[in-house]
């Protein structure tokens, strides 16, 4: 049995085809088989599919990826479409370097707010019901991207699930194949970026990218410029003292003195040895354990591993099994950052960078990471606003926002190292920030209207 029958529609609308339907553990299915009706192979045609998932509702279907087999995706409608034309769509992109067992991944309101909601589980990724993608996990690889590639065509209304049938064949609400966008937070930006970088023609009709607090390189997802620690009830940043802005910073890479880097072996973990005395001591600046995991192994970035290598600090025999190898690091990192893709990208495409004051990894204040997006996106000659226009954030808040300021679309601090406003309040804005987003550029996209700032919500 294929996974496109095991994952069949969750919540299914009762159709009338000569048999009625019952409630099976939350699943409607057939009581009774309908009647067989005779067809002749040559000339038949597809037929509307049995049932159709009714507003409000949530179910699970599969797309095929060539070579790779049947992806499981799930959509969740919302009650009524935000446009009387229909519901415009976003594609939420799931983790990849945390654990397996980890399911979808929406963003909260989308339904809510009459957005059409689609997420997915990578191949060979499997939730703690055991509902799976077909294929084997390669970490945000090639095949992750393909599988990515293949749900946003569903979602555009370009590709139909594994039994034929298009999203809005299967959805009582009408999907809105004109304003598409992706939501993308945290590391998940990298395989945003590079699904889009690496088909631009295929995906040129996706409209835009909403990316939170993504890292763009490789030393960013090991979090090796500092990371939070908790303290009581507070988080404490702890930050790499050897990182300094603007000196150690630049618009394709950050220049950190990887020269002190060494090996602790009772916590297992590499840290900045600055005095040099092969031992980890309490003022000396140690990688926490939120790392990236890969292929069974924890992935530092090139530079670190390398460095490790050449300062002494591991040798092959000593390297832990559990350790990427400068070699592994080498091979598996370029396709999984940013920087190479924003000259790739469909120069239509329109992105917004959504951050708070305290990024939810990230410890520096000059925000680096979302720096080095904002640079390489404006090189490539996109479209680019940094957090969402005050109009949005108040219509969600129901304090009225007093205190958040807006920047035009493209434009940028003139200091990083003293955002400001640019960056929403920590705690306050991070419930409804990251949504207003996605409802601007949705109703942006619906009006075709790209202007560098608002006076009103659109919609």
């Amino acid at each position: 049995m294929g996974n496109s029958t095991k994952f069949a529609l969750s919540l299914i609308v009762s159709i009338v085809l000569g048999a009625s339907l019952g409630m099976v553990t939350g699943r409607l299915f057939p009581l009774s088989e309908p009647e067989a009706t005779e067809v002749i192979p040559e000339t038949a045609e597809p037929t509307a599919p049995l049932s159709v998932a009714p507003a409000g509702t949530t179910f699970e279907t599969t797309v095929i990826t060539d070579g790779i087999g049947e992806i499981l995706v799930q959509v969740v409608l919302p009650e009524s479409a935000r446009y009387n034309e229909g519901a415009p769509i976003v594609v939420n992109v799931p983790t990849f370097f945390t654990p397996e067992i980890s399911g979808f991944h929406p963003l909260d309101g989308l339904t809510e707010e009459g957005i059409i909601s689609i997420s997915l589980m990578y191949p060979g990724r499997a939730d703690k019901e055991g509902n799976s993608s077909e294929g084997t996990d390669d970490f945000g690889g090639p095949d992750s991207i393909k599988a990515l590639r293949d749900v946003l065509l569903f979602a555009l209304g370009e590709k139909t699930n594994s039994d034929g049938y298009s999203l809005k064949e299967l959805s009582a609400v009408s999907p809105l194949y004109s304003d598409v966008g992706i939501y993308a937070f945290s590391h998940p930006g990298i395989a945003a970026t590079a699904v889009l970088g690496t088909y631009p023609e295929e995906l040129q009709n996706i409209s835009y990218l909403v990316g939170r607090e993504n890292p763009t390189t490789d030393l960013f997802s090991a979090l090796e410029l500092g990371h939070w620690e908790t303290s009581g009830k507070t988080q404490v940043a702890v930050a790499n003292p050897l990182y300094k802005y603007p000196e150690d910073y630049s618009s394709t890479s950050i220049d950190l003195d990887y020269s002190s880097a060494y090996y602790d072996q009772s916590s297992g973990a590499p840290y900045f040895d600055t005095n040099h005395n092969k031992k980890l001591d309490s003022t000396e600046f140690s990688l926490g354990t939120q790392v990236p995991t890969m292929f069974g192994k924890r992935y530092y970035s090139r530079a670190l591993l390398h460095a490790l290598e050449d300062n002494g600090a591991l040798t092959a025999s000593s390297w832990p099994s559990d350790l990427a190898t400068p070699e592994e690091a080498d091979a598996t990192w370029p396709s999984r950052e940013t920087l190479p893709y924003y000259s790739k990208l469909n120069t239509e495409l329109h992105v917004m960078l959504v951050f708070a004051e305290h990024s939810h990894v990230q410890v520096s204040v000059d925000q680096p990471s979302i720096h080095q997006a904002y640079d390489g996106l404006s090189a490539a000659g996109l479209w680019i606003r940094l957090n969402p226009d005050a109009s949005y954030v108040s219509a969600l808040d129901s304090k009225g926002a007093t205190d958040y300021s807006d920047h035009d679309a493209n434009t940028e601090p003139s200091n990083w190292a003293d955002l400001g406003s640019w960056a929403y309040a920590t705690g306050t804005y991070s419930g409804f920030v990251p949504l207003a987003s996605v409802l601007e550029m949705a109703d942006r996209t619906h009006e075709q209207n790209w202007s560098d700032n608002l006076s009103q919500v659109l919609n």
